[in-house]
């Protein structure tokens, strides 16, 4: 298993599933339709990987429809995935939703079982300091926007770290997380069924310090009078993909004093980061609810996040309903 590549492991994990497939047509095809879109955006991801250590500076002078500006690689990235998305037709993607852009894109909705979100590029301004970023991908059932939670309509979700290493790490709900790594040309298995501890000893805070609310900085004081570790790039995937591989620890992007639904998004970023991290056996949640239980209203929802050990997200609740 060591040596096993990701396309064959998807298979496998899907395969596994058949039984509850449901059928279309006569046919079983969800599950062979998930595979597929999941492997082809591994093969895209290979290209970005190639991408970024040849183009790795640069930028549009544009801005997303969320009045960010655009590096360079954040445009090309996009583009790779939304053409190869639409343009593939082994399989039929239902909706495409960038975080680049604020409409959803229909593909095949008479054809198509599954939905795809993707957060192009997270990290995108620290390119220039040579820090990690990384691609990260949903996929749901069904339509986007569909008045469902995450939890009700995930049915997969994807990361993809840029480092020194290009790393992969996927979840299938019931089915657990595990992490590739890119060798030679191929995604080959790490780590199968990854882990969360229940408590960690390291934690990374986002959001400006003089703008948090007095429940989340007495939480974090918390955290450092426990001798907790500062490990923080400006880079969610980045800094996620740490308290993941590490086992343990937290992650957090509160409410502001200036932006009381914080700065991530729910549908790009938070519910697919929340499905990998409950795979694991640790928690995601805005404070107070789950993440997964959140139900996406528009594309540019916002949530604030606390993700990573259970008893460090337990903690943060205690703090914030004092």
């Amino acid at each position: 298993m060591a040596h096993e590549d990701l396309e064959r492991l998807v298979r496998s994990e899907i395969e596994l599933r058949t039984h509850q497939s449901t059928k279309i047509d006569g046919e079983d095809r969800v599950e062979h339709e998930l595979r597929r879109v999941m492997s082809c955006i591994s093969s895209v991801s290979k290209k970005i990987s190639r991408d970024l250590k040849s183009l790795y500076r640069g930028y549009t002078g544009t801005q997303n429809t969320f009045g960010e500006e655009q590096i360079r690689l954040d445009v090309l990235t996009d583009i790779r995935l939304k053409n190869r998305l639409r343009d593939e037709n082994s399989f039929h993607v239902r909706q495409l939703a960038s975080e680049e852009s604020d409409e959803v894109m229909v593909l095949a909705k008479d054809e198509g079982r599954y939905s795809v979100t993707f957060d192009p590029l997270d990290g995108s301004s620290v390119i220039d300091a040579n820090l990690s970023v990384g691609t990260i991908l949903g996929f749901y059932d069904g339509d986007l926007l569909d008045g469902k939670s995450g939890r009700e309509s995930m049915a997969g979700a994807m990361y993809v770290v840029y480092g020194p290493a290009t790393t992969l790490v996927y979840a299938i709900p019931g089915r657990g997380a595990h992490e590739f790594v890119l060798e030679d040309g191929n995604f080959i298995l790490e780590k199968e069924y990854l882990e969360m501890k229940d408590k960690g000893q390291i934690y990374a805070p986002g959001g400006s310090e003089n703008k948090w609310t007095s429940g989340h900085k007495a939480f974090i004081d918390d955290l450092k009078n426990q001798d907790y570790k500062l490990r923080y790039s400006g880079a969610l995937v980045a800094d996620v993909n740490h308290i993941i591989v590490k086992g343990g620890g937290l992650f957090s992007y509160p409410a502001l004093t200036d932006a009381p639904n914080g700065k991530l998004r729910l549908l790009f970023e938070l519910q697919p980061l929340a499905l990998i991290v409950e795979e694991m056996g640790g928690k995601a949640t805005n404070g107070l609810d789950d993440i997964l239980d959140l139900v996406p209203k528009d594309l540019g929802q916002r949530s604030p996040v606390y993700i990573g050990s259970k008893k460090e997200v337990e903690l943060a609740r205690q703090y914030l309903t004092q």
